[in-house]
């Protein structure tokens, strides 16, 4: 499906979100060949682009062999996700653009498109994508911190809690600037990699002792684990800086009782390090691209 004129690649429509799908098409227009054109970025100007910049969402789409949605492709199932656009872009209206021969990827695609269009494909779905973004996230997390806490990292006792991707980032992050670091997991595997990396450990579903000495609190878990009990245990001056998707870990208005500080830290990658951000998605576009015989 290769253009047969001067061996560029397929045409890839980007269109709507952030500044991260501007960095995914800039890296797939230069590493790739690519020729890509974006919608839904009226409002954002930059320097220097290789790619076109189309006036209507049928002029991004028409001649490409692949439509990208942003991540999240929609916020509220109706929309697309799309901060920059001068105007909102419908879902439904992108989809009728759409032949049966294209491709739509999407990250967190809602399973209703994936029945109105069969050819669709969710790379936030995929594991070499959640394995990356888990460093943007774990340094985002650590700026955070830093600029919370008047002490250093260095020295200072932390609670991680979950051991996933994100958790076992950012461990290591944190025991190498020198943090006491204590894993809190389920998983007796977790916890036995993490006491072998030199780590405290702490089964999750007893908090209490590893919360109590805790200068800084991190939590990965998207689940409501820290009741009344939990947060009781949690030391005043200690932020709680809450990485996981909702529920999250705690009811909002048990930790304000509790006097505990949840700072939420939703989508870090994108806000910490877009360009990181946009090159981990352009590689799995890449991906799904090349087994589809697109690239």
């Amino acid at each position: 499906m290769k253009s047969e004129n001067s061996g560029i690649s397929s045409k890839i429509a980007f269109i709507g979100g952030d500044s991260r799908m501007l960095a995914a098409a800039g890296a797939l227009a230069a590493e790739e060949n690519a020729e890509c054109a974006v919608y839904g970025f009226e409002k954002y100007k930059t320097d220097s682009e290789n790619f076109t910049r189309a006036q209507t969402p049928e002029d991004a789409v028409s001649g490409a062999c692949a439509v990208v949605l942003p991540l999240p492709a929609s916020k509220d199932g109706l929309r697309v996700f799309a901060p920059y656009a001068e105007k909102d872009v419908y879902l439904v209206s992108v989809l009728s653009l759409l032949n049966e021969d294209q491709l739509l990827l999407g990250g967190r695609t809602d399973i209703r498109i994936n029945e109105v269009h069969k050819k669709t494909f969710d790379y936030f779905g995929r594991e070499e994508l959640r394995i990356m973004n888990a460093v943007p996230t774990a340094e985002g997390a650590i700026a955070i911190a830093m600029r919370e806490l008047d002490i250093t990292l260095h020295g200072a006792r932390t609670a991680v809690l979950g051991f996933g991707r994100v958790g076992k980032a950012l461990a290591l992050r944190l025991r190498a600037l020198g943090a006491k670091v204590c894993v809190c997991a389920r998983s007796r595997s977790d916890l036995a990699l993490a006491d072998s990396l030199g780590m405290e450990s702490a089964d999750i579903r007893e908090l209490c002792a590893a919360l109590e000495g805790a200068d800084c609190v991190f939590n990965t878990v998207p689940e409501r684990i820290l009741t009344q009990k939990e947060l009781a245990s949690v030391k005043r001056s200690a932020p709680l800086i809450e990485l996981a998707s909702a529920p999250g870990c705690a009811d909002k208005a048990e930790a304000e009782r509790a006097g505990v500080n949840i700072i939420p830290a939703p989508a870090l990658p994108g806000k910490c390090a877009p360009v990181t951000a946009g090159r981990i998605i352009k590689s799995a576009i890449c991906a799904i691209l090349k087994e589809e015989g697109v690239l």
